[in-house]
């Protein structure tokens, strides 16, 4: 009987895209994929079977932590019910993508000694991760360091599985064509993630002004968009705002160079797109693990680092003109992406789960 795949995640699309791509590659496969997930609301249809977990975001101790222990409680007899009926139908393995929201099935998944992988897409491993790693039968991560916070486990560097949809590679014309963007001359793309767009869209709007012969293509997040789009409209001579960027194939594909947050799903996307960048980490990402992420790409070869506290919109700009008018440097950055980029992450991390 066939080994059934269940794939625990949930937070931010960080952990959630990469866990969809895993889930592609086993459908592909003819793997049975059941997808748990956790944390808030995921608006995007699922093109999978999934279920929803209760799970608690702990925050020290406070009454916010005794909510989030009776979540955490529920959702691992939830789990507990879905894993052991699974488990009396067929085998079954677990892939985790490490973020809170997995705490519960990871918990259930011991008591009823399911075998259970991890996904860890930062160089500092989280919390979660460093918990169940010891027990994994494989950790799987994007960084060659993360190696160093994780001794004594089976640490594996596969890279970070990119979705389905954003690795169509698109000649630079035509994605710009298809974005209604100019299809002549420098574009810089700006991206903030799922959290801290709306300090780097602002600033990235008003560089602008100081760079009137290269186009912005600023994404300020959904939340952001009214209040960015306040400033100065939503289209100028050399800039588009947008809420949100369906088509990130072709946004990559447009851009010389991208100025983003150095979440590991961010910088597995850059990287396989060959843009090299300018990361500005989230200031209050947890224990700054987007710092230490920027910083392994930058001793790569692939990126820049600017902190928040030393971001102005002409420091910015004075950045991207030294790099836009230095086409070897830029090459150079792209072929260190190159090396760098894992584009077959997922099918790696599907081939070891299946032997191991």
């Amino acid at each position: 009987m066939e080994t059934e795949f269940v794939i625990s995640t949930g937070g931010t699309g960080g952990h959630i895209f990469p866990a969809l791509s895993v889930a592609e590659e086993l459908a592909e496969r003819g793997r049975e994929v059941l997808i748990l997930l956790g944390g808030p609301k995921f608006e995007a249809e699922l093109p999978f079977r999934a279920v929803r977990i209760k799970s608690g975001h702990l925050h020290g101790f406070s009454l916010k932590t005794a909510g989030a222990l009776l979540s955490l409680s529920g959702g691992i007899l939830e789990a507990l019910s879905i894993l052991w009926r699974e488990k009396k139908k067929r085998e079954i393995k677990l892939i985790a993508t490490g973020s809170y929201a997995t705490l519960p099935v990871l918990i259930a998944a011991n008591l009823l000694s399911v075998r259970y992988y991890l996904l860890e897409q930062n160089l500092l491993p989280g919390t979660v991760t460093a918990i169940f790693a010891g027990r994994a039968r494989a950790v799987f991560g994007t960084f060659e360091e993360t190696r160093d916070y994780l001794r004594g486990t089976r640490y594996i560097r596969t890279g970070n599985p990119i979705r389905k949809g954003v690795r169509n590679r698109v000649e630079k014309a035509l994605a710009r064509r298809e974005l209604g963007l100019p299809e002549e001359g420098q574009l810089v793309l700006v991206i903030g993630g799922s959290l801290g767009a709306r300090s780097l869209a602002k600033k990235a709007l008003w560089a602008t002004e100081f760079m009137p012969g290269i186009f912005f293509l600023i994404q300020t997040g959904i939340r952001n968009f009214e209040e960015i789009r306040a400033i100065k409209g939503e289209r100028g001579e050399n800039f588009r705002l947008v809420p949100h960027i369906e088509r990130m194939d072709l946004a990559y594909s447009s851009a010389d160079i991208a100025v983003s947050r150095a979440g590991g799903g961010a910088i597995a996307e850059l990287a396989y797109h060959g843009v090299p960048s300018i990361l500005v980490p989230f200031p209050e990402a947890r224990k700054n693990h987007q710092y230490l992420n920027a910083r392994a790409l930058h001793e790569a070869g692939g990126a820049l680092v600017m902190e928040e506290n030393e971001l102005t919109p002409e420091s910015l700009a004075v950045a991207l003109q030294r790099l836009l008018e230095n086409p070897q440097k830029l090459e150079i950055m792209r072929k260190a992406l190159q090396n760098f980029a894992a584009p077959e992450a997922a099918l790696k991390i599907v081939e070891i789960a299946e032997e191991l």
